[in-house]
């Protein structure tokens, strides 16, 4: 299967010792998280995805869940939105996680600091095109 061109990403910055800053860029795409190349491929995503409890979704890591979060559930609205399927209302934010009491937090992720992203669009240049262009 060829990787498809993205043309969305997320950006982060992330601790990296060698780096003088002490920071490094990290670019995120949509099949780096999810590869969906279809629109039964996504259903069968959600179907997954759309059960209560993501303890049992989930392998039980911190990490697991705080990847689902901030990754996942982004590509399966960035996936949506591609083959023009309605988000789901399970979907739509992180409200539920982000209101969760701090001790819950503290369980699931391992930090109270739950970050939302969302895969934006490369900004197009004057005379120029996007590198998925």
């Amino acid at each position: 299967m060829s990787k498809e061109r993205d043309d969305h990403y997320i950006f982060d910055l992330v601790d990296n010792a060698k780096s003088k800053t002490g920071k490094s860029p990290k670019v995120t795409a949509p099949s780096d998280v999810l590869r969906i190349p279809d629109r039964n491929e996504l259903k069968m995503q959600l179907a997954h995805y759309a059960g209560p409890f993501i303890k049992h979704q989930l392998p039980d890591s911190k990490f697991a869940r705080k990847h689902y979060v901030e990754y996942v559930r982004p590509a399966l609205r960035y996936y949506c939105q591609k083959f023009q399927i309605k988000v789901p209302d399970w979907l739509k934010d992180e409200h539920y996680f982000k209101n969760l009491p701090d001790k819950e937090k503290m369980d699931l992720f391992g930090t109270l600091e739950i970050k939302v992203k969302e895969f934006r669009p490369l900004p197009k240049f004057a005379g120029g095109q996007t590198h998925g262009g």
